[in-house]
């Protein structure tokens, strides 16, 4: 065990973590790295606060720095060490620490509420649409209506039968020699975005980045005084109650399944504006969930950046480029660190890996059209299967309901006219779909 102390950047502890699983990856060796806090910081930290990566060492002497616990630990534990080190080094007043607080508890509860993306493709299944799921007879996978063409539309669009057929070359050319199906979908989208790379401005960035992480709601529409009204009342309950309760009670509180805190801001009928719809509550809520996102980035980002200060040995500058594209604010990624979008890293894996690897900005394009692929492609899932439950209720009801008009994924259901509904042949039967 090695330890390095420094009055400026805290204290690292090297800790030997080797294990058979890292060594068949290829590492030579693996150790833990615990930083702890300088002392400026630590009265405004948990008496036992650490934050920890891991360092795997490469065959070539490189080495990689990767979260020890996961990326949703070190995101929590790196951006409460950042929040403290910030407020040290900018001198921030108490209602600037508090409104960071507030981020840091928004930044938990939306990731908690139905429209982040959780949405994984792991297998063809996934991305085929039944027909009680189709808004149009034509719509049959979910998958980009250009997937497959090139720059400027040359080429033909790829079937799901296509996909997996790309996928599983492109699996054997990277050393995949057994792929799951899950890998061999992430290797055909990667395939297709290096054959019609996205090139995105500056101004795009972050809603591309927005759009991949979770639905928006339209919080653009809202009347600036009632935006304003809904979110003050938002910030007053969380300080009113994350005093006065654990962790758990609190998050219990704001986002638990049995939550009511929605209806709690809506409905302040005494407080300036009166009530409010929860549509309306709801699409602010969103609103500042996303900027939670650059809250938790700032600080994160800050934590990172004293942790690689303390690290014993300084590191190379490639091991410098690896550990900042992962850890540090990136402008391509509308300025939040690559790991602050780690929900998104199985789509963009095998593009990161070669970004991390080659310092190659031609990959940018890549990495956001894969992307771009995933928000398309989980937006029509999920559109698709609101459909598709509720055809499946109306088929149980006494009469049955054809759906009529376009599904609004704002309002959450569809106009309706009650008439005697036929189950597809093809559905009832039970049979597997053709995937082509």
């Amino acid at each position: 065990m090695a330890t390095t102390n420094d009055a400026q950047f805290g204290t690292i502890i090297v800790i030997d973590a080797t294990n058979a699983a890292m060594e068949s990856a290829g590492y030579v060796r693996v150790e833990n790295y615990r930083w702890t806090p300088p002392p400026s910081v630590r009265s405004d930290l948990p008496r036992d606060f650490t934050f920890e990566l891991q360092c795997a060492h490469r065959p070539d002497g490189e080495r990689v720095f990767l979260p020890a616990q996961g990326a949703s630990t070190a995101l929590l534990q790196g951006a409460l060490g950042g929040l403290a080190l910030l407020s040290d080094r900018k001198q921030l007043g108490p209602e600037e620490r508090h409104s960071y607080r507030v981020m840091h508890f928004l930044f938990q509860a939306v990731q908690t509420r139905r429209e982040f993306q959780r949405r994984r493709f792991r297998n063809s299944r996934d991305l085929y649409l039944r027909r009680k799921s189709r808004q149009a007879d034509n719509e049959r996978t979910v998958l980009p209506p250009f997937l497959g063409m090139s720059t400027g539309g040359r080429g033909s669009v790829w079937s799901i039968t296509e996909l997996m057929t790309q996928g599983a070359g492109t699996a054997r050319e990277i050393g995949i020699p057994r792929p799951t199906k899950s890998q061999i979908i992430q290797c055909g989208l990667f395939a297709a975005a290096k054959r019609c790379p996205l090139t995105v401005p500056p101004t795009g960035e972050e809603g591309l980045m927005r759009a991949a992480l979770f639905e928006s709601g339209n919080a653009s529409g809202i009347d600036e005084t009632a935006r304003v009204h809904i979110e003050e009342r938002i910030c007053v309950a969380i300080h009113q109650h994350c005093n006065d309760q654990t962790n758990t009670e609190f998050m219990n509180w704001l986002c638990g399944s049995k939550s009511s805190f929605l209806k709690q801001v809506a409905k302040q009928k005494k407080m300036p504006g009166g009530s409010y719809p929860l549509n309306t509550v709801r699409d602010v809520l969103l609103e500042l969930g996303w900027q939670s996102f650059h809250y938790v980035a700032d600080c994160f980002s800050i934590q990172a950046q004293v942790f690689s200060r303390a690290i014993p040995d300084p590191l190379t500058p490639n091991e410098q480029l690896r550990f900042d594209r992962i850890f540090r604010k990136h402008a391509a990624f509308g300025n939040l660190p690559l790991l602050l979008v780690h929900e998104r890293l199985p789509e963009i894996k095998l593009a990161f890996e070669a970004y991390w690897e080659i310092d190659d900005e031609t990959l940018i394009p890549v990495l956001h059209q894969l992307l771009n692929f995933y928000s398309f492609m989980s937006h029509e899932r999920r559109t698709a299967d609101r459909l598709g439950q509720n055809v499946s209720r109306a088929q149980q009801s006494p009469g049955g309901y054809q759906i009529i008009g376009t599904f609004n994924e704002h309002l959450g259901h569809s106009a309706w006219r009650k008439q005697n509904h036929t189950v597809d042949a093809e559905e009832a039967n039970g049979a597997d779909p053709e995937l082509d």
